[in-house]
């Protein structure tokens, strides 16, 4: 569960003593999101001693994948008008999306409350037997006593229109290992400063395609205002006055996100995943920058002049990065260029006055380490010729032991179009306008330990 206070020391738990109870605990969350965001702002979570203890017995595994707690999520969803159906329905699709043994009891008797459960399948069922008031709302005590007899390790109560991110999982396994009966709270941090909000009826946020993918995969998914409107379809790309406009509101939507307390995993819709990145990128450890070197050269340094690709990179909530940042939107402000070259120029310095070796640069007003990656693990579009192999990207990118490639290097929407469809690296049905990869399994943007972690195998 997201928790308030997110920074600093943890402070002293009540010692065991019958029910000990952890009320003020604060849990560092690294929350890269790669764009993907949203705000938890009230919940509790209940756990049963004996009902865990049981569990540690069943699962001495606890941390690990299909071996953890088996969670129960119980809210009170209110009947239309009171309530938006589409916000609880987005809401309890990112629930069921949660990484383990998760299952989800709505606790209500009107008919929207079985219709949702039946749209989303045996993992949603109503509990309609609960006690509620005369106007309709379900008793507090009521809903307690129901998740404490519920049969699972632990119990979440949430509002029924919350969006709960991978990291709520990550925090209840932290307290599973607990010996005492603890109980938390949720609460939002900073919401009243958050400029990602939903319109009255939570569709406006999204265009149509956006809303195709993020309400059928239960992502958390917003559009920033920011965005310009005059985007034009074909003459968009390298070089044109679009694309300097649209690529200059990218860093100011990441510095944004930097300053509510998430890292942020940018990566251009042209830059195609063969592994999830952010393991590897967040073990880099604390004070570092890691981006795509755009250098084509085969050999050589990689971090030379302007070779920085600001379409994929990998940027900690930290206060040098944050002030990094905002040299760099600065810095694009008042240029006639698009960002990359602000990027370069501030981090490494004008003419690379700042670089490190062949792969780094330190940029000295803010101590920040900016790392260029390997290029045989995230290579650009031109790099080894890749996107021309004879037997296929594909098949040279997992000799090569690539995380990601980016569709770079190549000028025009219909040329890179046509590069990445014929390479067989278009996962997209048509269809169903969805992507064929299944990205929405949470546990996979989790970062789980600062270990350093490795794609040659």
């Amino acid at each position: 569960m997201l928790v308030a206070s997110r920074h600093g020391a943890h402070p002293r738990r009540r010692r065991a003593g019958g029910n000990g109870v952890a009320d003020e605990l604060a849990l560092p969350l690294a929350g890269g999101l790669a764009l993907l965001l949203a705000f938890v702002t009230a919940a509790a979570v209940l756990s049963g001693g004996d009902r865990r203890e049981e569990g540690d017995r069943r699962r001495p595994d606890l941390p690990g994948g299909a071996a953890g707690p088996r969670v129960a999520i119980f809210s009170a969803p209110l009947p239309p008008p009171d309530s938006s159906p589409a916000r609880q329905e987005l809401a309890v699709r990112s629930w069921l999306a949660l990484p383990g043994n998760v299952s989800v009891v709505l606790l209500a008797a009107h008919p929207s409350a079985h219709a949702l459960a039946g749209r989303l399948g045996g993992r949603v069922t109503v509990d309609a037997a609960i006690d509620i008031s005369f106007t309709g709302t379900p008793f507090f005590h009521s809903i307690v006593a129901r998740a404490q007899a519920a049969d699972s390790d632990i119990c979440v109560l949430v509002d029924a229109e919350i969006i709960l991110l991978p990291e709520t999982i990550t925090l209840l396994k932290h307290f599973s290992r607990s010996d005492l009966d603890w109980l938390v709270f949720s609460a939002s941090r900073n919401i009243s400063a958050f400029p990602y909000h939903l319109v009255d009826n939570g569709t406006q946020w999204a265009d149509e395609h956006g809303k195709q993918v993020s309400f059928k995969k239960g992502m958390p998914v917003s559009r920033d205002t920011l965005s310009p409107n005059n985007v034009s379809f074909d003459d968009c790309h390298f070089g044109t006055q679009c694309f300097q406009q649209v690529t200059k509101v990218k860093s100011r939507i990441v510095l944004k996100i930097l300053r509510l307390g998430y890292n942020v995993l940018l990566s251009d819709v042209d830059v195609y995943w063969f592994h999830n990145p952010v393991s590897f990128l967040h073990s880099l450890g604390p004070g570092t920058f890691a981006a795509q070197s755009d250098e084509f050269n085969q050999t050589g340094p990689i971090n030379m002049p302007r070779r920085l690709n600001s379409g994929f990179y990998y940027a900690r909530s930290d206060d040098a990065t944050i002030t990094a940042m905002e040299m760099i939107v600065k810095h694009a402000t008042n240029s006639g260029l698009s960002e990359q070259p602000s990027f370069y120029d501030i981090l490494c310095g004008k003419d690379g006055a700042n670089r490190i070796g062949d792969d780094r640069c330190l940029e000295p007003s803010t101590n920040l380490t900016i790392v260029f990656l390997s290029r045989d693990m995230f290579p650009n579009g031109a790099y080894g010729g890749l996107w021309e192999k004879k037997h296929g990207v594909s098949s040279a990118c997992r000799e090569l032991g690539c995380v990601i490639i980016h569709n770079n290097w190549v000028n025009g929407r219909r040329k890179k179009l046509h590069r990445q469809m014929a390479s067989g690296l278009w996962d997209y049905d048509p269809g169903s306008r969805l992507c064929l990869q299944n990205w929405s399994n949470a546990s996979r943007f989790s970062v789980q330990t600062d270990d350093p972690v490795s794609y040659d195998s």
